[in-house]
Formats: C-alpha cells, sequence, structure tokens
C-alpha cells in the first residue's frame, strides 16, 4: 500500500511493521513499533520502539514522548516535547521540559527547561542547553564505570 502524502488523525493509534511515507500522524496516544521513516508527529502520548531496522522520524512534538531504540536506534531531526525519554537514540535537536537518558543516545543540540535525568554514563551532547534552575541527577554508581575518587 502507498502511504505517500497521508495524514492520519485520529484518537488512539498503533502501527506495527514497516511505516513509510507518511506525511503527518496526529493522535492523543499514538504506538509505533516497527521500521521506516514518517515526516510529522503530534502526539499527547507517543510510544515508539524501532524493529528490524532503524527508525527515522523528522519531528516529533507532544507531551509525553517514549522513545526506544532496540538492536537498531531510533532517529529523529527535532523532538518538541515536555517530558521526553529516550534509549538507543540518535536525535538532532531536543527542546524538553523533562529527560530521562538511557544507554546509547546521541544528542546534538539538547534544551532542558526542569530536569535531566541519566541512567548511563556514555551519552553523548555537542550543545547543551539548561536553565540555572535546571535539575541534574546521574542514576548510575559511578565505581562501575571508573574511577570515583
Amino acid at each position: 500500500m502507498d502511504q505517500s502524502s497521508t495524514t492520519i488523525k485520529c484518537i488512539d493509534a498503533l502501527f506495527i511493521g514497516n511505516i513509510t511515507g507518511l506525511e503527518l500522524v496526529i493522535s492523543d496516544s499514538l504506538i509505533l513499533i516497527g521500521s521506516g521513516r514518517l515526516n510529522n508527529i503530534v502526539a499527547d502520548r507517543l510510544i515508539t520502539i524501532s524493529r528490524n531496522a532503524p527508525l527515522f522520524i523528522n519531528r516529533v512534538y507532544g507531551r509525553k514522548c517514549y522513545l526506544s531504540g532496540s538492536r537498531f536506534p531510533i532517529i529523529v531531526n527535532e523532538i518538541i516535547c515536555s517530558n521526553t525519554y529516550l534509549y538507543k537514540c540518535l536525535v538532532n535537536i531536543l527542546q524538553t521540559n523533562n529527560v530521562v537518558i538511557g544507554e546509547n543516545v546521541t544528542v546534538k543540540n539538547i534544551s532542558v527547561k526542569q530536569e535531566i535525568v541519566f541512567n548511563d554514563p556514555y551519552v553523548w551532547f555537542e550543545n547543551m542547553n539548561l536553565k540555572p534552575s535546571t535539575r541534574v541527577v546521574f542514576n548510575y554508581d559511578e565505581s562501575i564505570y571508573g574511577d570515583s575518587e
């Protein structure tokens, strides 16, 4: 089925498999499990899990976003979201109030307003913009990963 230039607007949506050619998906609750390419996602609650190949997303706008790569990463150009969880993701621009950073996460430009939580010490940022009141939490034992002196 050719889904090029397709817009989907619904209350709840579940996509499983190879997702390609969707221009815009608007949903209150959206679950994506698979691979492929999407242009824009607007969702109040978003759960995205890659499977069998990378998942490429141009823009994500939402309130609660959970993005979890598997053996293959989720690659996103821009995320603007209130609460974000990232695991095995490559992100160009991230703007959020609260974020939890899991393992194997790379973010080129990150802007956090309230809280950033690191669950793994091996993350990469090029430009980090934190407000002075931003709370930074490290949820890992430093002695496991090297010298803690």
